[in-house]
């Protein structure tokens, strides 16, 4: 059995798809309509031609400003600003858990990262035309490269070794310069005092 269209559903179709936002699911040779309706709310303002965007814990939105290259902030009573600046054309943006911001700069190859006190830094360097990009538990960051048809890993960098402490030698010497040095701050009081 064939099923058609007439051109009345047709046209009811394509004018509810203009007014709602529609989900086809098929199921079989059945095609089942889903409309649903939503309200949109402007939440705050962006930089230039925002992309990219992502949502922390807080419920704080960040967008990747391709033209003005930077990172907006809109909080969720609405208050918007701009929390740094990017590499050229930001596209992919992401948060790891500490809230630091990192985006995938297309134009300039490379990532950027945004503390939460907006210090923009050059995270590091990419493949061609950087696009999208994630972060695992290690704050490994994942790239995808449009241009150069690759994955990039950024690792960040380890942490500095504590220093490892030298070891007072202890012996007559050492005692000897203790000594002296008590001494000396003795000796000194006695001509500071009145």
């Amino acid at each position: 059995m064939t099923r058609t269209s007439t051109a009345s559903q047709r046209s009811i179709f394509a004018s509810v798809a203009t007014i709602t936002t529609l989900m086809k699911l098929l199921v079989g040779s059945v095609a089942l309509l889903f409309v649903i309706t939503a309200n949109a709310t402007i939440l705050g303002t962006t930089g230039s031609s925002p992309v990219g965007i992502a949502i922390d814990a807080d419920g704080n939105v960040y967008t990747a400003n391709s033209n003005s290259n930077d990172v907006s902030k809109i909080t969720p009573d609405g208050t918007s600003n701009i929390l740094g600046t990017t590499g050229s054309s930001p596209i992919g943006i992401a948060i790891d858990a500490d809230g630091n911001v990192y985006t995938a700069n297309t134009n300039s190859n490379d990532v950027s990262k945004i503390t939460p006190d907006g210090t923009s830094t050059i995270f590091g360097t990419t493949g061609d035309s950087p696009q999208f990009l994630v972060l695992d538990a290690d704050s490994n960051v994942y790239i995808t490269n449009r241009d150069s048809d690759n994955v990039s890993k950024i690792t960040p960098a380890a942490p500095a070794p504590a220093s490892t402490a030298t070891p007072v030698p202890v012996g007559p010497l050492w005692l000897l310069g203790i000594m002296a040095g008590l001494l000396s701050l003795v000796g000194m009081s006695k001509f500071h005092k009145t």
